[in-house]
């Protein structure tokens, strides 16, 4: 794969309008550069539509297609519609995928919580009365099914807020192999926010004020199938709207949910395995590791909601848990727990389930340096300020006193036996550190 070809939307200075002196064969005024950008991505991808109109641009098939998305614009006036991608779908591939960017100024120059205008794809605009909704990017509609199909693969999303603030339609609803990086999504009550099939990736993102807890089907990060990655990602549930699970995934390959923190309230869990079948032949695979997870949900949730078809083989390693009613780990006893360990738990109606099979648990009585996998039940919170948004760690002590959350004192070359020690738990922070023992603020 080379460099994908790059065209430009920019909302407010872009035009649309097209030359058509020649009625056979009409021409965009503007060429879709970074000086001459369009104004809408759905001109850009399907033209002006009508016989004889000018139909969009193609899809590079040999190195991908790269759309850059200014930011600067009114709430709900960038796109009239979803952006619909199927007309143009049929040459995505992993090494020419269609992909999306946001920009503020300078193309790759905008980032999640930077200042300033910020690049947003709207789930809605105001055609004058009232307010019309839609998903941001979907298939087509489908009118036999009564939703929007679920056809692309090979789409990339990065730098990039999605607001929709209806109760109708998802944020995205587009098939396998769909990448987020450093992307934001808020807004709406709908509840099944991403709507995606196999081997998707969120990385870095932020997600808040969004889904519904009202039923048990919502799930804001919603992949039916198999091959999930959340890593390094922000769900800051603990107000507003929220899903009943953050991340619903299933099937017989591999998940990742690592490194994520969870900030949740009244009946909203992290994670729920569902959609596909587990089997002895075909087992899933669930990595959770050194995430932070807190709930003042009252009454307190699972953290895993699971049904009958749950992952045949887990990992559970590294993660901190404050608030749920069953924590660690997910309490279906169809689990075969492979490596669990290095786990800090405080305040939940049970810490650490013992019904699922657990094949191999990590052992190492007091948190010192040369013992440091057991998982621990902490006599305080480890997180410094949680019902205000501050999830940065503290050295929380065990009822023994240890010291259990970051592994103060423990090197990451440490070994004891033949068991290498870990030196960290949670998402933050990273690393062996040595801050002050009582109330100090690890950055």
């Amino acid at each position: 794969m080379g460099d994908p070809t790059e065209y430009f939307i920019d909302h407010v200075g872009g035009s649309d309008a097209v030359d058509d002196t020649d009625p056979l064969n009409p021409v965009p005024e503007n060429d879709g550069s970074e000086s001459e950008p369009w104004k809408t991505i759905d001109f850009a991808i399907n033209g002006e539509g009508g016989m004889g109109g000018y139909t969009g641009i193609d899809h590079d098939a040999a190195d991908g297609t790269l759309l850059n998305i200014k930011a600067g614009v009114d709430d709900g006036e960038g796109e009239t519609t979803a952006i619909d991608l199927t007309g143009i779908n049929s040459t995505f591939a992993a090494g020419a995928p269609f992909i999306f960017r946001g920009y503020q100024t300078d193309p790759g120059d905008w980032y999640p919580g930077k200042s300033g205008d910020v690049p947003t794809l709207f789930g809605y605009h105001y055609p004058g009365v009232g307010v019309d909704y839609f998903p941001i990017v979907a298939d087509a509609f489908d009118e036999s099914s009564g939703s929007y199909g679920k056809n692309s693969n090979h789409v990339i999303f990065y730098d990039l807020h999605f607001q929709n603030l209806g109760s109708t339609y998802p944020f995205v609803s587009l098939k396998s192999s769909i990448y987020f990086v450093n992307c934001t999504f808020s807004g709406g009550t709908y509840g099944d926010g991403v709507k995606l099939d196999d081997d998707c990736t969120f990385i870095n993102c932020h997600f808040t004020s969004t889904g519904s807890t009202a039923s048990s089907g919502n799930h804001l990060i919603d992949q039916v199938g198999s091959g999930l990655t959340v890593l390094n990602c922000v769900f800051d549930f603990l107000t507003g709207a929220a899903p009943y699970a953050c991340i619903k995934t299933g099937g017989t390959r591999t998940q990742h949910i690592i490194g994520n923190v969870f900030m949740l309230g009244d009946g909203c869990s992290p994670f729920k395995w569902s959609g596909g079948a587990s089997t002895s032949s075909f087992p899933g695979m669930l990595f959770f590791l050194n995430n932070s997870a807190y709930s003042n949900a009252d009454p307190a949730v699972d953290m895993f909601r699971a049904s009958t078809n749950v992952a045949k083989r887990a990992v559970i390693m590294d993660n901190l848990a404050e608030g749920f009613d069953s924590a660690l780990p997910p309490n279906k006893s169809s689990h075969n727990i492979l490596a669990y360990g290095g786990n800090s738990a405080y305040n939940n109606t049970t810490n650490f389930d013992t019904t699922p099979d657990i094949w191999f648990e990590f052992q190492g009585g007091n948190f010192d340096a040369t013992t440091a996998n057991s998982n621990k039940s902490l006599s305080q919170s480890p997180f410094l300020d949680a019902p205000n948004k501050k999830m940065s760690c503290r050295p929380a002590r065990t009822s023994g006193g240890d010291e259990a959350v970051v592994g103060q004192s423990v090197s990451l070359s440490e070994k004891a036996s033949t068991v290498i020690k870990r030196g960290d738990r949670g998402a933050v922070p990273r690393g062996p550190l040595t801050p002050p023992i009582d109330g100090g603020a690890i950055g």
